[in-house]
């Protein structure tokens, strides 16, 4: 799977990823992926390269690969259900927090 790095993207943050996902992230090198997709949009829509695949092996490039880690995985599964308990407790929470704005 491919990450982008943004605010959230972190390495950490997409170690986990790749863990409760049980694949690999592939790290782009690029910070603005969305200045680099419209780019290759334009290029493909104007007619330089044929078609978002060409573009795309001509524009993406990646600096990492962070692969799962099997035994963190055990321990994450383990802790499911307490998260999933907190997540259950805390939606009050969240509808009071979105009637804010």
């Amino acid at each position: 799977m491919r990450a982008q790095l943004d605010l959230c993207s972190t390495h950490l943050w997409l170690r986990i990823k790749a863990i409760r996902y049980g694949t690999p992230r592939l790290v782009r090198e690029d910070l603005e992926c969305g200045v680099v997709g419209a780019a290759m949009i334009m290029a493909t829509a104007t007619g330089p390269v044929p078609d978002l695949q060409t573009v795309a092996a001509r524009m993406v490039r990646y600096t990492d690969e962070i692969d799962p880690d099997p035994a963190r995985a055990e321990i994450y599964d383990r802790m499911m259900p307490f998260y999933a308990g907190l997540y259950r407790e805390a939606a009050d929470l969240h509808t009071e927090l979105t009637a804010l704005h």
